[in-house]
């Protein structure tokens, strides 16, 4: 509940150590949670299970959220990382 940061819950369907109930309600108490994607027949180890859409995933929220060096905001000041 505390982490205050856009976050993507990934789960395996098939996970025995992170049940998909126990995600939902992970991704249901994140207060920025952009949503949860379940892996159908995926297990806990999804990164090396199914590493493209892991990898996708990851790659959305950083072009999404993470300022690029040098860009120029709406109020035309430049960001300095």
């Amino acid at each position: 509940r505390e982490l205050r940061v856009p976050t993507a819950v990934i789960a395996g369907t098939d996970d025995r150590l992170t049940p998909p109930v126990h995600a939902r309600a992970l991704a249901a108490a994140l207060p920025d949670c952009l949503g949860l994607t379940e892996l159908t027949g995926m297990g806990h180890m999804t990164p090396v299970e199914a590493p493209e859409t892991v990898t996708a995933k990851i790659r959305e929220l950083v072009t999404t959220y993470l300022p690029v060096r040098g860009a120029t905001h709406i109020d035309g000041k430049e960001e300095v990382v």
